[in-house]
């Protein structure tokens, strides 16, 4: 029975009968090559049960069998070698590529022995599974449609990659017989269905695509499922404030242990590298599927916090501003201005009057206000979500530290344990830990600068990321939060300059520093000497 594509109908043909080959019977094919592929990866999951495999060899054979899953699947989809072209098998590529790196941290946990044996063959299954998707985009591809708002299989549905679904394509021509575009059907497999793919079939049913156009700008968003409403921060500035602590510290020992949950560390102080780095995979992923903002875009956001949080930099600039237009906080002087210096700089910098129409990477946002919010906004549902699992609801506090360094104008005669107002960023880092509040209070440049280490007793719905959720450093126990907002905290260190006489006095004794000696004072000495 040799088929084959039919280039004017876009549909399967049977050479022998000349008819063309069903959808249910194409769809029938796709179910039936998961089984046998899924199949395998059970076999290689009970050989590594076994000690016939170790990890590596474990991993290897997976990654076989993903790639082969994802190439067959496109090739069904597109209507057969023949017609792939070098875009086709980029984009199989860059899919196969994303699972690789997922099943890094996939491998990693399978090797440290913390999934069950069932665990890691439903696992497994879940990425041969996720070959859907490359069958759904190269269908619509075959069919002339630019890229569509989601696909079957990606994961970005509630099912992940079990979705049974698929994408339903009709033509639409006009009277004269010319293609106008493309009626879109999301129809729901025969499986249990999710609220996100029943919601889909609802607002694509259909999705309609003009010829040359884009998907529409209101269709770029996977339809949100019925879920409990997250409180927004812009509905509690008149009733919540940051204070400083005044009770027995009963939060500090339960977040430390959150950060490190599912994890090997037993503490996130010395996280390992591995460690970090599947924290961050997890939050990447779970904002990716949340947006549907691909894992690189979400990552370089991510990275960019940890870069610079400010600055002279629009990239993080942007980021606060965002911030600030997202949940009606007021923008700082220091961001407002920060702005205006690279208006200015773009408009009176030699740089810019040798490249007309051109702009440096820190002089522009990452990405469009919209996508950027949109990102901020899932991550502060994310982390609220999983804080209200870990027993931190509405209305409870969360006691952080945090370490800046002021200049003494400004420090005036602030003193260990007073209490002082807050004024903040839009979004500001705050740490568990008061010794790393110390570290980035001892940053000290000038004589006249004084580190100040602040604690206090921070809302929940003021937090926006995590070192688990979002935004932020695990090594540093690091929590994301809305500044702007009314807040007291609590002086409880303060780390002042040091004479020249005290910096020689500690060199020569060869004594721990008990303060850091400001940056210009330490050139004088090593000048002098």
């Amino acid at each position: 029975m040799p088929w084959q594509w039919d280039l004017n109908t876009d549909r399967y043909r049977d050479l022998d009968t000349g008819r063309f080959i069903s959808a249910e019977t194409i769809r029938g094919l796709v179910d039936e090559r998961q089984r046998i592929t899924g199949s395998g990866s059970d076999g290689l999951a009970e050989l590594l049960r076994g000690g016939q495999l170790n990890t590596r060899d474990w991993e290897t054979g997976m990654r076989e069998a993903i790639k082969d899953e994802y190439i067959q699947q496109y090739l069904l989809g597109r209507g057969g070698l023949s017609q792939m072209t070098q875009a086709d098998w980029g984009s199989i590529g860059g899919m196969v590529a994303d699972q690789y790196r997922y099943l890094d941290g996939f491998a990693q946990e399978v090797a440290a022995g913390t999934l069950t044996e069932a665990q890691v063959a439903a696992r497994a299954r879940m990425y041969i599974n996720s070959g859907r998707e490359a069958y759904e985009r190269a269908s619509a591809r075959a069919h002339g449609l630019p890229e569509l708002p989601a696909y079957p299989g990606d994961g970005k549905t509630i099912c992940l990659t079990n979705c049974a679904c698929n994408w339903r394509i009709e033509e639409v021509y006009d009277d004269n017989g010319n293609l106008v575009g493309w009626n879109c059907y999301w129809e729901l497999g025969e499986a249990e269905h999710c609220p996100d793919c029943v919601a889909n079939s609802s607002r694509w049913n259909p999705l309609f695509i003009e010829v040359s156009e884009e998907v529409p700008e209101e269709d770029r968003e996977l339809a949100e499922p019925v879920a409990e409403p997250v409180k927004e921060p812009a509905e509690l500035v008149d009733v919540l404030e940051g204070k400083p602590p005044v009770d027995e510290d009963t939060t500090t020992a339960r977040i430390d242990d959150w950060f490190v949950r599912d994890l090997d560390s037993s503490k996130w102080k010395g996280a390992s590298l591995q460690d970090r780095q599947i924290a961050k995979d997890e939050i990447i992923r779970e904002l990716s599927k949340r947006t549907g903002t691909t894992y690189e875009d979400v990552d370089k956001l991510i990275r960019q916090w940890a870069f610079s949080s400010n600055d002279d930099d629009m990239r993080s600039l942007a980021i606060q501003r965002d911030v600030a237009e997202l949940f009606g906080i007021p923008m700082s002087e220091f961001t407002k201005d920060g702005i205006a210096r690279i208006e200015t700089a773009k408009e009176t910098s030699l740089w810019y009057r040798l490249h007309p129409g051109k702009v440096k990477p820190e002089h522009a946002p990452l990405m469009e206000s919209t996508e950027q919010q949109k990102l901020i906004k899932a991550m502060y549902d994310y982390t609220q979500e999983e804080l209200r699992a870990a027993g931190f609801g509405s209305g409870t506090t969360i006691r952080l530290r945090r370490g800046i360094v002021l200049d003494k104008s400004i420090v005036g005669d602030w003193r260990k344990g007073s209490i002082q107002e807050i004024i903040a960023n839009p979004l500001e880092s705050w740490s568990s830990s008061a010794s790393v509040a110390k570290r980035f209070a001892s940053g000290l440049e000038t004589d006249n600068d004084i580190g100040i280490v602040l604690e206090m007793d921070v809302p929940v719905e003021w937090l926006v990321g995590s070192a688990r959720t979002g935004f932020g450093c695990l090594d540093e126990g690091e929590f994301v939060i809305l500044g702007g907002l009314e807040a007291r905290a609590r002086v409880i260190d303060i780390v002042l300059p040091v004479t020249e006489e005290e910096i020689i006095q500690q060199i020569e004794s060869e004594t721990q520093y008990v303060k850091l000696p400001p940056l210009d004072s330490l050139l004088a000495i090593i000048g002098a000497k």
